[in-house]
């Protein structure tokens, strides 16, 4: 397991932690306000509709790199990757940033 805490409002799981809060995604690669698109993120009531429930977390920290597989399946529906990665907070090495992805090692 790796070593991290996480907190879904003020609730600890795992070993990283978070707070939740709006994030927009727009892009503009080159072209006027006007034209711009959102990106919709990925959330995890997706990732649970592909039969995925663990999350795999790697601490931002250059020069450490810890890791850990969490469970999400207590985190809401609307929660997407890209809250969860400013939010993380790595035990070990207290760097709060991580990079998140679904884990295909446990469904």
């Amino acid at each position: 397991m790796g070593h991290f805490r996480a907190d879904l409002q003020a609730q600890s799981v795992g070993r990283f932690a978070y707070a939740f809060g709006p994030r927009s995604n727009v892009v503009c690669p080159g072209r006027s306000r006007t034209s711009c698109f959102t990106i919709k993120p990925a959330r995890l009531g997706n990732m649970r509709s592909h039969g995925r429930k663990h999350v795999f977390v790697v601490c931002g920290n250059r020069n450490y790199h810890h890791n850990a597989e969490i469970d999400a399946s207590d985190f809401p529906d609307d929660v997407t990757f890209g809250d969860l990665q400013p939010r993380m907070l790595c035990t070990v090495c207290d760097h709060r940033g991580a990079d998140v992805s679904p884990s295909w090692l446990h469904g």
